[in-house]
């Protein structure tokens, strides 16, 4: 899911939108490094230090305890609550990787056809989409049931595995069908059938013509276009329909938890707890949460995670640069793969390796490139593509630090770089604030405000916007927009630290290269009635790091992301919890994603109003 849920009610998080505030208590006035920014301490930010500079990286670099004050009202005795959730559809990801972790990579390969026809969830712009069924889900469902079913009854191996050995033996009893309800299928419902779905389960098999397997066939088909597959249901104890909030079965704690964790069905040892009850304290469902999240699907779950947080990055062909852009590189074609790898090595270190925190996410200078190319842009010598835990790493050169300034973030296909992109993405992900597509009108009028080329070809980019976006329609919204993207000028089309902005006569690769002119990333902003200073993005992201408004971001993208649905104020507690966990002078961010689902209310259940 993704922050799209809608705007961020900043009166109901009691944040004034001035967003820096914290580790440092000031910009440098001008391009380059501050004097009181070159101090270190005692492994904890102070209000002269600068993360990014100070030997030894600071420590962990995190806030003291309490040191950034928390935006989510939680008295102190409060109730555990929950916000209000409907009944949602496993989302394709979720969908496919319990029918891997049930049938094996081999069965679902074999679905391919008709895996390739389920409709998209499109959750980043239509984030209710998990909400419904249509009918062409309803379609796909029904073909990949009787797919899998095929599959399964083709295989000795697995006819024996889903529906016990019983069920290939030369006359198998008449009860073998009870081995697989009371086993498989209770994998397939993730709770143990009820006494009735036993019997219709027994009376379908003896109502089917076929063989015995092939009974079991269609049984096990109509098992998979159940409700109960299908939809994470929620019921709870007691009568659902005459409370508001309820209590979750253990087995509905479990789906919760783990779908929330991996992205897919509860595994053995998480059931067996949901059978001995051991899913009803916090520190029961915390080690379980951790225990998941450190398993490959919950490490991407991590990732994918971060991905959404950061505005869902998308590869970019460089290839179609000016020949000059990519001068000293060997294969560019290469790129667009080895980014994401290092990008994924880059959230795993911080993760797993750092249990880092969101200074860290944001502002290390820790490198994974491996590929020269990769290297030469971050300018540090190829790291080691074996490189084990624990021992030495590449860093950036000059300042360049963290997440948001690595190519998925910055390299784009044209040789002016996108400025209100760059500025749209990282207000709207990383600060949480709320920016309004230009209309059609806008646009329109924009074509028309655009210089001749000649006159162009004398612009930077940064000239070229501050002049079609100063006044009118395009105002309001650029004023938020420029000066944020303004700050990341400094890199070039490819990501590479420029001073120089390369011109072409036309905006594509056969553009002849006209003329550099000089970049400026200085930035000043006026959020929340106060003014302040940007030398760069270096300076923009080491303070949103850890400001109140960055942190509160992270900890509504984070829970959003996790809950699948948007925050109310119900939710207060448990975001209270997760913005805790970012603020602490061990801050992590993985704890402050296992405290988004592990909290005082992970076995609540609030219905809509």
């Amino acid at each position: 899911m993704s922050a799209k849920f809608g705007a961020v009610n900043w009166a109901f998080l009691g944040v004034s939108l001035s967003l820096f505030s914290g580790c440092l208590g000031k910009f440098a006035s001008s391009p380059g490094q501050d004097a009181s920014r070159q101090q270190c301490g005692d492994g904890v930010c102070q209000p002269s230090e600068d993360c990014n500079v100070c030997p030894g990286d600071c420590g962990s670099c995190s806030m003291p305890d309490g040191a950034v004050t928390n935006t989510f009202a939680c008295p102190a005795g409060s109730t555990p609550d929950i916000g209000a959730s409907q009944l949602t559809r496993l989302s394709n990801t979720q969908y496919v990787n319990t029918l891997t972790d049930l049938f094996g990579s081999d069965v679902v390969s074999q679905l391919g056809s008709q895996l390739g026809v389920l409709p998209t969830d499109n959750t980043i712009s239509n984030p209710v989409a998990l909400f419904s069924v249509s009918s062409d889900h309803v379609t796909a469902y029904m073909n990949i049931a009787l797919a899998a079913a095929q599959a399964v009854t083709s295989s000795s191996t697995l006819a024996s595995t889903v529906f016990g050995s019983c069920a290939v033996a030369a006359s198998p009893g008449a009860s073998c069908v009870d081995t697989y309800l009371n086993d498989f299928a209770r994998q397939l419902f993730r709770r143990p059938l009820t006494p009735a779905e036993i019997t219709a389960g027994e009376q379908m098999v003896i109502a089917t013509s076929g063989t015995y397997l092939q009974k079991l066939g269609v049984l096990l088909a109509y098992h998979l276009q159940s409700p109960w597959f299908i939809n994470r249901i929620e019921v709870g104890t007691g009568t659902p329909d005459s409370a508001t909030t309820f209590t979750l079965t253990p087995y509905e704690v479990a789906s919760r938890i783990a779908y929330a964790s991996t992205d897919s069905t509860p595994d053995t040892t998480l059931l067996q707890a949901a059978a001995a009850n051991e899913l009803s304290t916090e520190a029961q469902i915390e080690a379980h949460v951790r225990r998941l999240f450190a398993t490959s699907r919950g490490k991407a779950k991590v990732r994918s995670l971060v991905y959404n947080y950061i505005g869902n990055p998308n590869s970019a062909d460089l290839t179609v640069l000016p020949a000059q852009l990519l001068t000293g590189l060997q294969n560019p074609s290469n790129l667009s793969t080895a980014m994401f790898a290092e990008l994924n090595q880059f959230i795993d270190y911080i993760v797993w390796e750092k249990n880092g925190s969101l200074t860290d996410l944001l502002t290390s200078k820790a490198s994974f490139a491996s590929d020269p190319d990769l290297a030469s842009i971050y300018g540090n010598p190829p790291a080691d593509p074996n490189r084990t835990p624990g021992s030495a790493i590449a860093t950036f050169a000059g300042r360049r630090a963290g997440i948001m300034m690595r190519l998925p973030l910055l390299a784009g296909a044209k040789p002016r770089t996108s400025v209100p992109h760059r500025g749209v993405n990282y207000l709207r992900n990383i600060l949480c604030t709320t920016i309004s597509d230009p209309s059609p009108e806008t646009m329109a009028m924009l074509a028309t405000l655009t210089p001749a080329p000649d006159v162009l070809e004398t612009m930077t980019t940064r000239t070229y916007l501050q002049t079609v976006t100063t006044g009118g329609a395009c105002a309001g919204c650029h004023s938020a927009i420029n000066p944020v993207g303004f700050s990341f000028e400094n890199f070039d089309p490819v990501g590479r630290i420029r001073s120089l902005e390369a011109i072409f006569t036309t905006n594509n690769s056969s553009g002849t290269f006209v003329q550099n002119l000089p970049i400026d990333s200085s930035s000043d902003l006026t959020i929340g009635g106060t003014d302040f200073k940007l030398a760069d993005a270096l300076d923009l992201v080491t303070d949103s790091a850890s400001s109140q408004t960055g942190i509160a971001c992270f900890s509504l993208q984070a829970y959003r992301f996790l809950a699948q649905r948007s925050e109310t104020t119900n939710d207060n507690c448990t975001l209270n919890g997760v913005f805790s966990q970012l603020t602490k002078s061990s801050a992590s961010i993985l704890d402050a994603m296992v405290s988004a689902i592990a909290n005082s209310a992970a076995t609540l259940h609030r219905k809509p109003m």
